[in-house]
């Protein structure tokens, strides 16, 4: 084990970067990073109640306009990502992994009823048990979440789990992984807050030549990130869940660890990976900056006003000095009804032309930097596209989010490469207890990253199918990507029975008809099968 002695805010930062930096630019906080718009705050010019509340403004009414265009290079490739991902399936069918009289069909870890109703009984161990896994690690909710913050922060981790005797796939921030210089040891490092105090939970593993050793230590930290290893039993299992025989493990023939890890855009220079957003603040300050001062002019110069001439002017002060003991008070009824002088002039209204204030142009340019620097189809946010856009092909739209598509595909097989090893080291704990569970990477099923409509994806398939190149099993699974195995089993074997049977004989000559009945018999031997039967039966 690798004794810690000291885990600060600096260390962590030096490691992973101002990760929070980039959260508050992905979640709109933009008025606390950026200088201009915190003295536009302090000055009174503006207002920001998503951070500040409800503080109303000295000078004028003007919001602070964020064009959150962060979230958008965020949000796009895990939308088409998230759709895309289907769920987890064995690599090894149950008819070749469970024919075996000792197979051992131990459940213990799939849910089901304590008896032997249909809701008990184990069908298929193997893919049951990718089940349980993808139910209990709630996949369906994480791969979104996964996704964003993989992007946001500039990495992600997942560990196995057991909780409850369940084993799940759990994600954590990229903030809690290190790789120690030793190259075989890493380690997970977690801060607990129990009131005034302050504990470092720190999960290792270590990589061996034929095994892999596992170990729990809990740290105590003081107020300079300095620690103490802590030996008091009631605290260590507060902090870790569990009892003392669980906290060290070794897994003989593992030689890789638990730990999965998985950066965005790492380089040599920084192997943990890069937010997406990083080089990216100065761009969005501009394009707030730019919409913000637009804002205030269309505040200050949007309204209509009026002159009076001087006699009216002095009557108006006249009156206010009457009603209300100041002279610069005005009532806007007192100048409903009014006179014209001898030259026939009286209020006049005058507006300035706004449709020629602002820099949306500038704006435009600004913006298709920051989604050309993160491969961003400037089409995908859909704000580029032309008054009075027509329709568009399904293929036209594939060539308009081509760089996206492309994007999102490539960041989908890493992410992928990511769950299968997860799933694989939750199958290593589940073999410990059935040696009968299959250590794999199973697949995950995949559908495209654009809507395709189910015509289209239907024929498709059925092409495959008529041409040999796909199976009949598949292509019902392709036609049918929300349906059960089970169901898709039993429509397979509708299929199967509804075909008009064949007989072995007449397959290269078409169904059975009476002409070719008594094949392999010599054309001048007129004998009748029907005949022969009836003899031999005599």
């Amino acid at each position: 084990m690798a004794e810690l002695k000291s885990f600060t805010q600096e260390e962590i930062t030096e490691t992973h970067g101002d990760m929070f930096l980039y959260r508050d630019l992905y979640d709109g906080r933009h008025s606390k990073l950026f200088d201009r718009a915190k003295a536009l705050i302090e000055q009174g010019e503006i207002i920001d109640r998503i951070e500040y509340g409800d503080v109303k403004a000295q000078n004028v009414q003007t919001p602070y306009i964020v064009v959150n265009i962060s979230k958008m290079i965020v949000d796009i490739p895990t939308l088409f990502i998230t759709r895309s991902m289907g769920k987890l399936q064995t690599n090894y069918p149950i008819n070749e992994i469970e024919d075996d009289e000792d197979f051992n069909t131990e459940d213990n870890h799939i849910e089901g009823t304590q008896d032997d109703s249909l809701n008990g009984e184990l069908f298929d161990l193997q893919q049951e048990t990718l089940d349980q896994i993808e139910v209990n690690s709630n996949f369906n909710k994480h791969h979104g979440m996964n996704i964003k913050q993989w992007q946001i922060d500039g990495g992600i981790v997942a560990v196995p789990e057991v909780i409850n005797g369940q084993v799940k796939l759990s994600f954590k921030e990229r903030n809690v992984y290190y790789e120690l210089e030793d190259g075989k040891t890493y380690q997970l490092r977690y801060i607990v807050e129990r009131g005034d105090d302050k504990y470092v939970h720190v999960h290792e593993e270590v990589e061996g030549e034929d095994e892999l050793t596992g170990s729990h230590t809990v740290y105590h930290m003081d107020d300079n990130g300095d620690l103490q290893i802590v030996d008091d039993e009631e605290i260590i299992f507060d902090i870790t869940k569990l009892e003392k025989d669980q906290r060290d493990y070794v897994l003989k023939g593992r030689k890789r660890t638990l730990f999965v890890y998985l950066p965005y855009s790492p380089t040599f220079m920084n192997r943990y990976g890069r937010s997406v957003l990083m080089g990216q603040e100065g761009k969005q300050d501009e394009v707030n900056w730019t919409m913000t001062r637009t804002a205030q002019i269309f505040e200050r110069n949007g309204k209509p006003r009026i002159s009076v001439s001087k006699e009216i002017m002095e009557r108006l002060m006249e009156v206010s000095l009457r009603k209300y003991g100041v002279d610069n008070k005005f009532d806007h009824r007192d100048i409903e009804m009014t006179s014209i002088d001898e030259d026939g002039r009286s209020i006049q209204i005058h507006q300035i032309d706004i449709s020629k204030i602002g820099d949306i142009t500038y704006v435009k340019d600004v913006i298709k930097m920051m989604l050309m620097e993160t491969q961003t189809s400037e089409k995908a946010i859909d704000f580029f596209t032309s008054e009075g856009a027509q329709a568009q092909s399904g293929t036209a739209k594939f060539y308009d989010l081509f760089l996206s598509i492309m994007k999102a595909e490539q960041m989908r097989d890493e992410y992928i490469e990511f769950i299968q090893q997860g799933v694989e080291n939750c199958l290593w704990l589940l073999n410990l207890d059935n040696k009968d569970i299959i250590i794999e990477r199973p697949i995950v099923v995949q559908k495209d990253v654009m809507p395709v409509t189910s015509k289209e994806t239907s024929t498709l398939n059925n092409q495959s199918y008529a041409a040999g190149t796909q199976s009949l099993e598949q292509t019902v699974r392709n036609n049918n990507p929300d349906k059960s195995e089970e169901w898709i089993m039993e429509e397979v074997e509708k299929i199967e029975a509804e075909r008009t049977s064949q007989d072995s004989m007449s397959l290269l000559r078409g169904n059975m008809r009476g002409l070719n009945f008594n094949d392999n018999k010599e054309d001048e031997e007129e004998t009748n099968p029907v005949d022969e039967e009836l003899k031999e039966m005599e």
